[in-house]
């Protein structure tokens, strides 16, 4: 592409104005838009992953599913050879992520073109109400140990399970939306996450319970869509931890920033 732009001024013309374009939507380039179809792939491998999970190994169609995901497995990696390493890396590690938390293939997809994993690790995370907190709203609570994962536009809050549950070693317990996200307050221990008050956000239901009731199931598709709505405090384990996720936020929030227009 670098070649071609170069090379071809009437094609770079092109290129400039279809990415000044996407400026107002996607906000994506046209190398992103070029490699989506590759990047679909690891959906596809998460999607088997998931039906091998279900299908027991007594059913016909398992050896089928089993060699269906060890042939896209493959080509997959053979593929990776051959485009950005960087991209490839990533794409896989987003797989191994959607495999390991419990709640991530329905109820938010992890494998998302152009999402990045920036940092993970414990951080105690407290839920607080906020303006855009709806009454009804109950923040879900870590039973065993808060994990954290920051992506370049999502903050993913999990529980670290003592027995996995069909090999994953996390749990879902809620999604921030880095966009969401109108105000960071840093003390000396804590990081005080605020949502914009001028955004209504759909309501997140995420529950934590070996046997939930009907009243706390939520349809995928609904939760698919879910984002957090509440006011997230953040408390790395020590100060050094802090400065790292303080910076790493801050970063992305002003990022997300530039990217979205005012509400």
């Amino acid at each position: 592409m670098h070649y071609l732009t170069k090379q071809n001024p009437k094609f770079n013309d092109i290129v400039e104005y279809f990415e000044t374009l996407q400026l107002k939507e996607s906000q994506l380039d046209l190398t992103s838009f070029l490699v989506m179809p590759v990047q679909r792939l690891p959906r596809y491998l998460l999607l088997l992953h998931t039906m091998l999970k279900y299908t027991h190994k007594s059913h016909p169609d398992y050896l089928r599913v089993t060699q269906a995901y060890d042939q896209l497995n493959a080509l997959i990696s053979r593929l990776n050879d051959k485009i950005d390493s960087t991209r490839g890396i990533n794409a896989r590690k987003l797989v191994q992520l959607a495999q390991s938390i419990e709640g991530a293939d329905d109820k938010q997809p992890l494998v998302v073109a152009n999402r990045i994993l920036l940092r993970e690790g414990v951080v105690d995370v407290k839920l607080e109400r906020g303006s855009t907190t709806p009454k009804d709203a109950k923040p879900p609570h870590h039973h065993n140990a808060p994990y954290l994962f920051l992506f370049n536009d999502l903050l993913v809050y999990c529980d670290q399970a003592k027995k996995p549950k069909d090999g994953c070693p996390f749990c879902l317990l809620d999604v921030l939306n880095m966009s969401h996200i109108n105000n960071v307050v840093c003390t000396e221990k804590v990081i005080h996450l605020y949502l914009r008050p001028a955004v209504s956000f759909a309501h997140n239901t995420f529950v934590v319970a070996k046997k939930p009731s009907a009243a706390s199931q939520v349809d995928s598709r609904q939760a698919s869509q879910s984002v957090s709505v509440f006011d997230w405090v953040l408390q790395p384990r020590n100060v050094e931890e802090k400065k790292l996720w303080e910076d790493a936020i801050m970063q992305q929030v002003k990022a997300q920033a530039t990217a979205t227009p005012a509400v």
